[in-house]
């Protein structure tokens, strides 16, 4: 608007946006509001009436109203009413607090008055501002993400609860773009912007032997062997023209959901295609290539990351390596960050495959128990809180959140456990067959932090394309990647080119939503060999285990109930004599230890030797129990 003050209040006098009765009533609750909250703030909250109470909420509500009302008349009272309409709020949260904990304190009432000056920011971004609450969809973090774990004083037992204090939806009409944020308790998070930790900050992550360890003199110049117009007499690459090999071709299903078209009694299709490798991609699979992995799988991943994970590949610091599996590029992460003896944390039960990459180094794990939806946090805090002062704390965190082996579902609330570094191994993310939504990744998760750069994901195409490739890759910052492919240019140098080339040429022929539409039938595969074994298990083992149904993965994970809770004996002896293998539960617990568990693959057995296996397993528990 322009013009003088007089003829600014007399358009928005008549304009719909600044009714006659706002105008009339907001002076008088404004004084309300002052009589009966905002003098009473050091009142005790018990001594307000419920007609206190009812003007502290209608006023608060008119003042924040009243401030985009004049927003374009007045910048500052408009500032002023916003911050004195939500503190009056606040004082209702301190009384509402009040009257449920039997305590005169809430971090909520804080917490608007600390609102109310972003919001008076927020007035500040545009001249023009529409408010909606935004469906969850919307939003770039999951819902339930304000859940503090910080305990009241004086309710130990009793979390509070930090409620979002507003949800915008702002509309920049000169940009026609649009602006997602959170005002909450100490915090403004924007999808626009995400601050990401400088490279110094990953030093204390480093082991010894990453920070020692030398870049290759060689691997670390190949990227200058693309200069234009450069003569290159660096690395002692063979000569293409000695290969043997000089096509090579082969033949792919296209991508279908349908679980029944998977497995052996599928063949071949009308649906299948030919893919020929070009010369130029035959020379570049039968030649060494980039430590980190050949340049188009690179970036088809980056893509997958960006998609699956609502992370941009630029802006957030992070990259992706290729490996020869997830498991090898976890054993370089942790030698990257681990130094020998250091203490670790990890979730218990945890994969076996990794317990010998500490033990080896002599770490200290610390077992982090799991509940019905994952990593207990109060398991978590407790170790943290008890941690001995003066004893260095431990910089790792490993899980593998799918699938989940003890008797849990998948986590729908948001787990805060990216303040240390967290290692998410998450070779199951694809092969989730659960009825409820996917939940998030701690990698997309880790949005919601005040900093990104704390997780390192590991990923696998060997469950989902072919053991056989050998190909995983990881997803983190660039200072921890480069430590990472530092110990694979001395050791196997990089993931064979070969079957990067392979992964690639069938992966651009899907696209992305054909990638997804064949993980769908793969998940779906192994949902239904699931059912199969539970069928079985129900027939023949009900009353001698229990379980949970897996929602992920290729494995159930039962208890037997026999004497002294001990699967181990029973395993390795009265059930191999009994003609089935399994593995008891004790070898996935990080300190070992005794217990009833079993883990029993499902992935490759026919109906019929499922109900083999199941009978045999049945008989052993009942010679065990006599």
């Amino acid at each position: 608007m322009s013009g003088s003050l007089s003829s600014r209040i007399t358009a928005l006098w008549n304009h719909e946006a600044g009714p006659k009765t706002v105008f009339f009533w907001a002076p008088m609750m404004k004084w309300g509001l002052v009589i009966a909250g905002l003098k009473d703030l050091d009142r005790p909250a018990d001594k307000l009436s419920i007609p206190q109470n009812l003007a502290l909420t209608a006023t608060g509500l008119i003042w924040v109203r009243w401030s985009f009302v004049i927003r374009p008349v007045n910048y500052s009272l408009a500032s002023v009413n916003c911050f004195v309409g939500l503190t009056g709020l606040g004082q209702l949260a301190r009384i509402a607090h009040y009257r449920y904990y039997g305590e005169d304190h809430c971090i909520i009432h804080h917490s608007f008055q600390l609102s109310a000056l972003l919001g008076i920011e927020f007035l500040k971004l545009t001249e023009s501002l529409r408010v909606k609450v935004p469906a969850a969809a919307d939003m770039r973090v999951p819902d339930k993400r304000y859940e503090s774990t910080r305990l009241e004083r004086g309710h130990p037992k009793r979390n509070c609860v930090q409620f979002p204090i507003l949800q915008y939806h702002a509309s920049i009409s000169s940009q026609d773009s649009q602006l997602y944020y959170l005002l909450s308790q100490n915090q403004v998070m924007a999808a626009s912007t995400v601050n990401i930790l400088p490279a110094t900050f990953y030093e204390q992550f480093l082991s010894q032997d990453a920070l020692n360890k030398k870049p290759s003199p060689i691997r670390s110049l190949f990227p200058l062997e693309k200069t234009p117009g450069l003569i290159s007499l660096l690395a002692g690459k063979p000569n293409s023209s000695t290969f043997p090999f000089t096509s090579l071709s082969f033949t792919a299903r296209a991508p279908s959901s349908d679980p029944s078209l998977l497995g052996p009694s599928g063949g071949p299709r009308e649906t299948d295609f030919h893919v020929q490798i070009e010369p130029n991609d035959l020379a570049m699979a039968l030649q060494y290539t980039d430590t980190k992995g050949i340049p188009g799988l690179i970036k088809w991943i980056d893509g997958l990351q960006e998609k699956m994970h609502n992370r941009k590949a630029t802006g957030e610091d992070w990259r992706v390596s290729v490996g020869a599996g997830s498991q090898d590029l976890i054993y370089k992460a942790i030698g990257s960050m681990v130094n020998r003896g250091d203490p670790v944390l990890a979730e218990s039960p945890m994969y076996a495959g990794v317990i010998p990459m500490f033990t080896n180094l002599n770490c200290e794990l610390y077992e982090v128990a799991t509940d019905a939806e994952g990593i207990s946090t109060e398991s978590l805090r407790s170790i943290l809180e008890q941690w001995p002062s003066g004893k260095p704390k431990p910089k790792v965190l490993y899980t593998v959140p799918l699938p989940l082996p003890v008797e849990r579902k998948s986590s729908s609330s948001q787990r805060n456990i990216t303040s240390s570094y967290s290692k998410a191994d998450d070779p199951y993310f694809y092969l989730y067959f659960g009825t409820a939504p996917r939940v998030p990744s701690y990698f997309q998760l880790e949005l919601e932090e005040p900093e990104v750069g704390r997780v390192l994901r590991f990923d696998s195409l060997s469950k989902i394309l072919s053991a056989g490739l050998r190909i995983g890759f990881v997803s983190g910052p660039e200072r921890l990647l480069n430590a990472i492919d530092a110990y694979t240019a001395t050791s196997n140098l990089q993931t064979s080119s070969l079957t990067q080339v392979l992964a690639l040429e069938l992966l651009e022929k899907w696209g992305y939503e054909g990638f997804l539409t064949h993980t769908k039938g793969v998940s779906a595969f192994y949902g239904l060999k699931r059912d199969i074994f539970e069928q079985a298990m129900e027939r023949h083992l009900k009353g001698l285990c229990e379980w949970v149904r897996p929602e992920a993965g290729l494995f159930f994970w039962f208890k037997l109930n026999v004497p002294n809770e001990d699967s181990e004996s029973t395993i390795r002896t009265k059930a191999l004599e009994n003609g089935v293998l399994a593995l008891p539960g004790t070898v996935f617990l990080p300190k070992g230890g005794k217990t009833a568990y079993v883990r029993a693959a499902f992935s490759l057995l026919s109906p019929e030797d499922v109900e083999e296996a199941v009978k045999r397993l049945a008989k052993t528990v009942q010679e065990v129990k006599g």
